[in-house]
């Protein structure tokens, strides 16, 4: 093979590792610390066929009582836009949210809410 058939072929495989190491919202988020206050615990999953789920736990003041909702989820991602559509229990439609959003580095998921507030969602790491 030609050095310059070989140079092509480095090229293509540096491209193709390239697009491997581009971060995703795939993946298991929770929101950090800082969230809790305002909107509970947040967990968010994402994967690769397109669905998901998401859960919000809330606690009272007193740390007595505490709630989680969960439900069941599809999304899309579109640009800067992710797509999230919520189902209910019975399956029904439970209303779809679009949030503007960006990713830091591969492993913390920011999310603009319609309320002008942010929501930081840190990846979970998967034990063996």
């Amino acid at each position: 093979m030609s050095p310059t058939g070989r140079l092509l072929i480095v090229q293509f495989l540096l491209a193709m590792a390239g697009c491997a190491a581009k971060p995703t919202v795939v993946g298991r988020w929770t929101s950090d610390h800082s969230d809790e206050a305002s909107f509970g615990t947040v967990t968010m999953e994402f994967n690769a066929d397109g669905t998901g789920s998401r859960s919000i736990k809330t606690t009272m003041s007193s740390g007595n009582l505490s709630q989680t909702n969960s439900y069941k989820t599809s999304y899309e991602v579109q640009e800067d836009k992710l797509i999230l559509n919520t189902y209910l229990p019975s399956g029904e439609s439970g209303g779809t949210d679009v949030y503007f959003y960006h990713l830091v580095g591969a492993d913390t998921l920011v999310l603009d809410l319609p309320s002008s507030h942010t929501l930081t969602l840190k990846r979970l790491k998967l034990h063996p």
